[in-house]
């Protein structure tokens, strides 16, 4: 006998329900973070309390500054008697102007755009060149007390463009090309090695240097670390050489990073290596990353919100144009959302009720407001799924208003992900941006 057609029926699928994943709070403290304490309380993890006092003068450098870090970090272990920073090299003038004011570096060389794509360091690996900080040309030459050449230490924290996984560019151009920023930033830097023979050598960039990338010559994947590994183990020293990763813990800002190490073998102190200098470090890692993270309250509450000139118009009146426009990107930020599974079944609140209303978000544009209220659906779907609502005394939310909703960062505690030049932090709790002032705070720069 035939099977009847009810048994030859395929069953339905069944339909998948979706599983909230409710967000882990991690352990917080609001007091404020002390680089000193914290230098200090990482001394006593190495059993090495007198470190400050009993180490010689240390002459280093430095690539691709910043707001010179590394120097601030450095002056709270030695003090700013103990040592000396004999030159630096930073393409931003603003922020070689804010290292100026907080460090003093012997130089701050400053290159141009020529044929490539980046030079902050190029002058630094050969015999000078335009230096911000005496406004002249400057010649790049270290010399200890005998006249040698005595650089201890070298620092570059090389572009990380082109290796970072958040970038769009890093899946349509291989980071290991000629061409790429973070491929001829590190050879600048290594040139930089190269040329002056530090002692130590640390160099930084974003975990995505790991994450291997497929030619488009359909050769082997390789992963920018393996091909720096293989460039490194040819510079003369010789030197060891070791990498890590690290986290920013406690600061309150995400900001995990690949450390590359390098110890001369030839320095005279064949008892350290690049081995040993690995472990002490994770030895530090552990201890930190036990430590609760601080808070961004404290930063977010003394923002002052920015006073709009008067003759700058507001958007207190939506005009009917911007009200569309508003309508339209809520609709297109909701679902690429909802797309991507960062919001589920939403549910909007009238327009009166949502977050750019209630804190009348007057300099933003129809797409910042819109992006604000989507970031404020996220954030609530988050909290329902923790158990809490975002009036919750426990939950501080925020969001990174430069970004688009569900592709940037929306946290419900206060903490943040890496900041950016660009980053516009929002509180939902204070309906404040995060100042200048405080985005620096979260560094760990100023106190």
């Amino acid at each position: 006998m035939g099977k009847s057609s009810a048994a030859c029926k395929r069953p339905a699928a069944a339909t998948k329900t979706v599983v909230k994943k409710a967000p882990v709070q991690p352990t917080i403290t609001k007091a404020a973070f002390d680089l000193e304490k914290f230098t200090h309380l990482m001394e006593q993890v190495l059993g090495a309390t007198e470190v400050a006092t009993q180490a010689p003068n240390i002459i280093w450098a430095s690539g691709f500054d910043g707001m010179n870090t590394v120097g601030r970090c450095i002056d709270s272990l030695f003090g700013s008697d103990g040592n000396t920073q004999a030159f630096g090299a930073e393409m931003s003038e603003s922020s070689a102007a804010f290292a100026l004011m907080c460090t003093n570096p012997g130089h701050v060389f400053k290159d141009r755009f020529w044929k490539i794509t980046v030079t902050d360091v190029a002058m630094t690996a050969k015999q000078g060149g335009f230096c911000l900080k005496h406004g002249r040309k400057c010649q790049c030459v270290v010399r200890g007390s005998g006249g040698t050449a005595a650089l201890q230490l070298y620092t570059a924290g090389f572009t990380c463009k082109s290796n970072s996984v958040r970038s769009l560019k890093r899946w349509v151009q291989n980071p290991l090309e000629e061409s790429s920023s973070s491929s001829q930033a590190f050879h600048l830097a290594v040139n930089a090695i190269r040329r002056h023979a530090p002692d130590f050598v640390v160099l930084e960039n974003v975990l995505g240097a790991r994450r291997p990338s497929k030619p488009k010559d359909g050769g082997p994947s390789e992963a920018p670390i393996d091909r720096y590994r293989g460039i490194l183990a040819n510079v003369p020293g010789p030197y060891q050489w070791e990498d890590l990763d690290v986290t920013g813990r406690p600061l309150p800002e995400k900001r995990d990073r690949l450390i590359i190490l390098g110890v001369k073998q030839s320095g005279g102190h064949s008892s350290f290596t690049a081995t040993k200098w690995k472990e002490q470090i994770l030895l530090l890692e552990k201890a930190s990353d036990a430590l609760p993270i601080h808070s961004m309250v404290g930063m977010i509450e003394s923002s002052r919100p920015r006073e709009s000139s008067s003759t700058k118009p507001t958007r207190n009146a939506q005009s009917w144009t911007d009200e569309s426009k508003y309508h339209q990107y809520f609709s297109e930020i909701l679902g690429k959302a909802v797309s991507a599974k960062k919001i589920h079944d939403p549910k909007p609140a009238p327009v009166a009720e949502r977050a750019s209303r209630r804190f009348q978000l007057q300099t933003a544009t129809a797409w910042q407001q819109a992006n604000a209220d989507c970031c404020e659906i996220l954030l609530k779907q988050q909290a329902e799924a923790g158990g809490w609502t975002l009036e919750s005394e426990e939950l501080h939310p925020l969001f990174d208003l430069s970004q688009t909703c569900g592709h940037g960062h929306a946290t419900l505690f206060p903490i943040c992900s890496t900041l950016a030049t660009s980053t516009r932090i929002f509180s939902l709790r204070t309906g404040q941006f995060l100042s200048g002032e405080a985005h620096l705070k979260t560094f760990g720069i100023i106190e």
